[in-house]
């Protein structure tokens, strides 16, 4: 019987490098350009039981602090409708340098823009970056804002909005938010 071989042959292409302005236009988001502003890495100094609720288009969603290593932030994602707790909270992890608005647009590979604006939210005024990113999917175009403030809990996550087409399909607005009590220690 036969035996046959199989030879894999690699595909050389060769094609001319893109100018510097193509090259830039086609960054992706995860190396951000030189005007890009600091990354907002609120995680690194949250503790374990701060929380937030945001409020949703429908009902909200309760996000706590579980637990955080030297990589890693743990939180317990909870949806509430009507008032009350909808089914068991979900578990999920993020790195402790994360920038929630920078990594998502880079995962996505947005457009970017950056800008500052004082949001009302939770009943006071918080400082924030506003991060745009937008991309089109076939033939709808997506725009996310993401409203983040260095003093906001958590990942520092004020509001965010997702539009498609110019029209709104998500919303997360922070409704309330809280940190953990003080440790005291009881004396000898």
């Amino acid at each position: 019987m036969p035996r046959l071989a199989i030879l894999a042959l690699p595909l050389l292409c060769v094609a001319a490098a893109p100018d510097a302005a193509e090259r830039r236009a086609r960054t992706p988001a995860s190396q951000p350009a030189a005007d890009s502003p600091p990354r907002m890495q609120r995680l690194e100094h949250a503790e374990p039981g701060e929380w937030a609720v945001y409020r949703m288009l429908q009902g909200a969603q309760r996000v706590r602090l579980i637990n955080t290593t030297r990589l890693l932030a743990e939180f317990e994602v909870l949806p509430i409708l009507n008032g009350q707790p909808l089914g068991l909270p979900a578990v999920r992890t993020s790195p402790l340098t994360a920038d929630y608005a920078l990594d998502l647009a880079a995962d996505e590979g947005a457009t970017v823009e950056f800008g500052s604006e004082t949001v009302d939210a939770a009943g006071r005024a918080w400082t924030c970056r506003r991060t745009v990113a937008r991309r089109q999917v076939g033939a709808v175009t997506l725009e996310r804002r993401i409203w983040m403030s260095a003093d906001a809990p958590l990942e520092g996550l004020v509001r965010m909005e997702l539009r498609a087409d110019g029209r709104l399909t998500a919303r997360l607005e922070l409704l309330a938010f809280g940190f953990p009590a003080p440790q005291t220690q009881a004396e000898p």
